[in-house]
């Protein structure tokens, strides 16, 4: 039971590390358009 339960602490915690990396790309991604987009206003 031990090493069944410890597999889906694993799993779990690889989907969560996979999830905020994901979600950390894809904030920086926006934030990179966002300056993109703003810098021809600015100037």
């Amino acid at each position: 039971m031990l090493p069944s339960v410890y597999d889906v602490v694993v799993q779990f915690w690889r989907v969560l590390v996979v999830c905020v990396l994901l979600a950390f790309t894809v904030n920086i991604a926006t934030l990179q358009t966002n300056a993109l987009a703003l810098k021809p206003k600015e100037c």
